[in-house]
């Protein structure tokens, strides 16, 4: 069974921790709670899902610090500042680092139920669009370059007359090239291969030109 969401809360102030827990409790969330920046750190890994709640002012490392550690280390998590010192400057630079809200003390807990229920369902979008990513990635890899090339052209809405002309082969070639490349990218449709085209093309995915990819990235099997 894979682990709740967690909410995790790093501030000083205990009686804040202990009002935090209770809430997320009442979610149906776990919740870890640190009064130390550096041991939040050290604990953290960005396997778990969920979100965190800093505070601005922690003796030995802010919030803001702490934030800024989280986006050195490639973390995504959403963040959400709850403090008893709001500042407008760091407020915005919370933001434009990433922070999902700015709230401010005293706890007012349907203001932080939303903010942490939007967090969460945030962190779970961006953690299942990785994976959808990652596992396009790999049935990439396992292409030729003509194959990818040809991905691209599907993936820009060319027909397989028009990508027949732009590569100079038949058009039967190129009806091949769509069943080996729906073998490959395991899609039992035309249709499922040209959203898996436009996809890859929308997110930016072959960034270099097909012919510029290292043979070493592309699957020795397929070749």
């Amino acid at each position: 069974m894979s682990r709740s969401p967690t909410v995790f809360v790093v501030d000083p102030d205990v009686s804040t921790l202990n009002a935090v827990r209770e809430l997320v409790g009442m979610m149906g969330l776990d919740c870890e709670t640190y009064t130390s920046g550096r041991k939040f750190i050290e604990a953290y890994t960005d396997s778990v899902a969920g979100c965190v709640i800093l505070e601005l002012k922690i003796p030995g490392m802010g919030g803001i610090q702490i934030q800024r550690l989280l986006k050195a280390r490639n973390s995504d998590i959403p963040v959400i500042f709850l403090t008893a010192h709001p500042d407008v400057s760091i407020a915005v630079e919370a933001i434009r680092n990433g922070a999902v809200h700015f709230l401010q003390k005293p706890l007012r807990s349907n203001e932080l139920w939303d903010a942490i229920q939007e967090a969460v369902e945030k962190d779970h979008k961006k953690r299942r669009e990785r994976i959808r990513r990652e596992s396009l990635e790999e049935r990439l890899a396992c292409l030729t370059a003509r194959e990818l090339e040809v991905l691209a052209l599907i993936g820009q809405g060319k027909s397989s007359r028009q990508i027949a002309s732009e590569m100079n082969i038949g058009v039967r070639a190129v009806e091949a090239h769509h069943v080996r490349l729906a073998r490959k990218l395991n899609v039992s449709s035309l249709r499922g291969l040209l959203e898996i085209a436009m996809a890859v093309v929308a997110a930016e995915i072959l960034k270099v030109p097909v012919a510029q990819i290292p043979s070493s990235q592309l699957c020795p099997e397929c070749d």
